[in-house]
């Protein structure tokens, strides 16, 4: 009897032990995709970058009372490409002093067409995107004076350069900056590159920067008509 009681409490402990890992298996299977900082594929808009421009272009309007007070400066949105394309969750990293061109630049980010997903391991996944809109009045253009700029998709540049730096800030959700400082030769060339971070990064993380930036092929400034080396800076929020 003794040995049937021991065998009883052995098939029980059995059960409620598969039962457990029961709940664990389907809260895993419950739990929400993971959104990715930067994904294998991605995500990208219809056309491509040349294509978002003209979207923007064509739909953000300039907030009158920030024309009439002359602001000038640039607002960077944050947002999520869902796994079917839908852009959701657009957040302001950083406002330059206009609330108005902030709530304008989530209008433009709610009117987006859907794009073609992330992808990650060959499936669709969610992915953040980081998008500097800068507000400029007209008249301001000015071909004989311009800085320098860069020869590719400066989102991709800034994504690429915070690659492995905000997943270290997931867990506190805190937002921070990174600003780049570097130099651009009359030929385009990056040299004189240092980096400052609202948070510390580690040495590793600083000299990777230091290189993606070196490897960067620009257009230079032009001072006056002419063709000029030239001080330039990258402000990064993650």
């Amino acid at each position: 009897m003794k040995k049937l009681f021991l065998l009883f409490i052995f098939f029980c402990a059995g059960f409620v032990l598969r039962a457990q890992t029961s709940v664990v298996t389907d809260s895993l299977s419950l739990r929400e995709p993971e959104i990715f900082d930067r994904a294998e594929v991605m995500p990208t808009y219809p056309g491509g970058a040349t294509e978002l421009m003209k979207f923007i272009s064509k739909n953000l309007t300039y907030p009158n009372n920030a024309r009439e007070h002359g602001f000038q400066g640039k607002i960077v949105v944050k947002f999520t490409v869902d796994t079917d394309g839908s852009v959701v969750e657009p957040v302001i990293l950083r406002n330059d002093g206009c609330e108005e061109c902030g709530t304008e630049v989530i209008r433009v980010i709610k009117k987006f067409p859907k794009w073609t997903p992330g992808i990650q391991k060959g499936k669709p996944v969610k992915v953040y995107y980081t998008l500097p809109v800068n507000f400029r009045l007209d008249g301001e253009s000015d071909l004989n004076n311009k800085e320098a700029i860069f020869k590719g998709d400066e989102i991709q540049l800034q994504n690429e350069l915070l690659d492995g730096i905000r997943v270290l800030n997931k867990k506190n959700k805190a937002y921070h900056s990174l600003n780049i400082l570097f130099s651009v030769s009359e030929t385009g060339f990056v040299s004189n590159v240092s980096v400052e971070s609202s948070n510390s990064i580690s040495q590793q993380q600083i000299d990777k920067i230091k290189k993606q930036m070196e490897e960067t092929k620009w257009y230079p400034a032009v001072k006056n008509g002419k063709i000029v080396a030239a001080n330039h800076s990258i402000n990064l929020n993650y």
